[in-house]
């Protein structure tokens, strides 16, 4: 069985990749969204805002005061304008939504790009290794830097905790608890308990996420091809599928959105049994509970390469319904995000609605005037990854020896982005020749598992090939 096959009459490859050149807007897309991951976290990590990274199930009131309620005086306009920008980072907790489109769509791009170099008859017979190696490409490209950075933040966060329990500041338990975490981080496992959900550093949440993502893809685009599913059929059994999953894992009172408040049932996490570890899950961490925004993604980047997009927006009243649809589907996931009961709607209300808002204002950015500011944007766009990767070990280091308070909250954010943005920099240049291939386990397994698999697979497609000719044999006697 191939997994997908390159159709010989595709209408959204051949010719048409020359539309995905370029485009700007999605480098905007990725600067916006690491600009409110970064943001969020400062002010969640200043204690600067009532707002904890993502609404709490309390009810609308609640949360719009939170919301509305500021550090600064807005009697002027320096200080308006502070307000905005406060309110503006409170909602960076969504950024996840964007980066979880972006990935969907240039997963799909990517693959387009790697099926057109096969013939069909290649791409018929080496379907599996195509997609082993392509897998292996993704994984290079997400895997090594975040080993680095958290073996880093472990040896740090560890160094810390054994001085702070020789001063007797910190119990001797903890550097053993986290190497447990730094273990279930290391193998992709830390998105099955609170207990290791925001181990060492809290936003590598995403990474085994996205790669649950990475490996759901080649089973999406073979229902794609070989079922001859439309993308808004996918679409729409991608939506069916998460709603069912999270409506049914939001019956358990541990589960949210994202637990940035563990629930007061599940406040011991490392008291482990057989209960605790089914109930302290965080099931919206999940692969599973993201693939609609993926999927939309990967709808896009077709629309994209067949031109459709292109002639969406081009007309302005087209662009002014879709920008107005999306901040009404938006405004409605905000409001299911503050009650509990809603939670399962809101991340697929979210993200559609930030996907609509950005692309009506931002697509075609090439051949506005931000296409001036395109070399700034493409750089930070480059490095983005490697920035949400530092961002929340500079703080710990910057906080921990630089006093806030005597420093002042303005400079010290602006140390604070120098330093992260540097940090950033010197990882992406650290570990660019860095792929799995250089670590030995890791390789080993690939190998491993690409061996058995192909084996098995040419195994059973010479089985079937045998079968057949013994019918072809039997018709002719």
């Amino acid at each position: 069985m191939v997994i997908a096959k390159v159709s010989e009459h595709r209408t959204d490859s051949p010719n048409n990749l020359k539309n995905t050149q370029n485009l700007l807007y999605l480098d905007i897309f990725r600067c916006l969204a690491i600009i409110g991951v970064v943001g969020v976290h400062l002010l969640a990590d200043l204690e600067i805002s009532p707002v904890k990274f993502y609404p709490s199930g309390e009810g609308i009131v609640s949360n719009l005061s939170a919301l509305f309620t500021y550090t600064v005086s807005g009697n002027s306009l320096k200080g308006i304008g502070l307000q905005l920008f406060q309110l503006c980072l409170k909602f960076g907790w969504q950024a996840v939504h964007i980066f979880i489109f972006i990935s969907g769509f240039g997963l799909y791009l990517s693959y387009l790009r790697a099926s057109d170099n096969l013939t069909y008859k290649s791409a018929n017979e080496l379907g599996l290794r195509f997609w082993l190696k392509w897998l292996k490409r993704r994984m290079n490209r997400v895997l090594p830097k975040y080993w680095v950075m958290l073996t880093v933040i472990f040896v740090v966060k560890t160094g810390i905790a054994v001085l702070d329990a020789l001063a007797d500041r910190e119990a001797f338990s903890r550097p053993v608890v986290l190497f447990i975490q730094y273990l279930m981080s290391l193998s992709l496992i830390r998105g099955f308990s609170q207990a290791s959900f925001f181990a060492l550093a809290g936003a590598f949440w995403y990474i085994p996420l996205i790669v649950g993502l990475y490996l759901a893809f080649p089973i999406l685009v073979y229902f794609l091809c070989n079922r001859r599913l439309s993308m808004p059929i996918l679409l729409l059994g991608t939506v069916l599928l998460s709603l069912n999953y999270r409506f049914i894992v939001n019956i358990d009172p541990c589960a949210t959105p994202i637990p940035f408040q563990i629930h007061e049932s599940c406040q011991n996490p490392w008291d482990w049994n057989l209960h605790k570890l089914i109930s302290i899950h965080v099931p919206y961490g999940i692969f599973l509970a993201r693939l609609p925004e993926f999927v939309l993604g990967m709808w896009l980047a077709r629309l994209q390469v067949q031109g459709t997009l292109k002639q969406i927006f081009g007309c302005w009243q087209t662009r002014l319904k879709v920008l107005t649809a999306g901040i009404a589907v938006w405004g409605l996931g905000n409001i299911t995000s503050y009650y509990k009961a809603s939670w399962p709607l809101c991340d697929c209300l979210i993200g559609f609605g930030l996907v609509a808002i950005l692309l009506a204002v931002f697509y075609g950015s090439e051949h506005s005037p931000v296409r001036y500011l395109s070399a700034g944007i493409k750089a930070l766009s480059e490095v983005s990854y490697e920035i949400y990767l530092v961002h929340q070990l500079v703080f710990f280091l910057l906080s921990r020896f630089l006093a806030v308070e005597a420093l002042g909250y303005a400079p010290f954010c602006l140390v604070y982005l120098g330093l992260a943005l540097a940090a950033a920099c010197w990882l992406n240049y650290a570990c660019r020749g860095l792929t799995i291939d250089r670590v030995p386990l890791v390789n080993g397994l690939y190998r491993l598992v690409e061996h058995q698999v192909v084996r098995q697979f040419k195994y059973s497609t010479s089985s079937g090939q045998s079968v057949m000719a013994s019918k072809r044999m039997f018709e002719k006697l």
